[in-house]
């Protein structure tokens, strides 16, 4: 059962259909929330619903009109992301994984998402929306997709892994 909870409707200004999307607990203790439109995004120093105050960062979307729908941090500390955008096709969605730096308190507070790989190149085109991550003994990633079919017969639940290779994204954005 519920055990606490904290509304943010009058700590955000964001769109009423593009609420909290990505929720990551960092590994150094803190919370980030990232809406689906992008915009303003929140930093708790510890769990919201201690009262703790956040800090906010402005994410910018990898592309425009691309989305995000799931992060997960990698263990290099990078944040891994599924963005996605509607599309006209079927099924109507363009997914891609993009990765980004978690702004440090005594940085500017923006977070670019930079495309690391469009998903259509590896799997079916598909409304991905849930992301798990598992560190290998090798150094490489597993990582898991789901899509969700919204209950349409036009869309489908896929699970997908693929392997990513942290040294072949070492352009992307990184921990100094």
């Amino acid at each position: 059962r519920p055990d606490g909870e904290r509304i943010v409707s009058g700590e955000v200004d964001w769109a009423v259909n593009s609420g909290a999307e990505a929720f990551v607990r960092l590994r150094d203790g803190r919370f980030l929330v990232i809406p689906e439109s992008g915009g303003e995004g929140l930093i708790y120093p510890a769990d919201p619903v201690t009262g703790a105050a956040p800090s906010t960062f402005t994410y910018t979307p990898s592309e425009r009109g691309f989305g995000i729908t799931d992060a997960k941090q990698l263990p290099d500390g990078r944040l891994m992301l599924i963005v996605r955008k509607v599309v006209y096709g079927l099924p109507p969605f363009d997914a891609r994984i993009a990765l980004a730096r978690v702004p440090e308190p005594d940085e500017p507070q923006i977070m670019k998402a930079m495309i690391a790989l469009d998903l259509a190149t590896l799997v079916p085109r598909e409304n991905y929306e849930g992301l798990a991550l598992r560190e290998r003994a090798d150094g490489a990633v597993d990582v898991w997709l789901i899509s969700d079919d919204n209950m349409s017969v036009m869309q489908r639940t896929l699970l997908a892994k693929l392997r990513f290779d942290p040294s072949a994204g070492e352009a992307l954005p990184h921990k100094q």
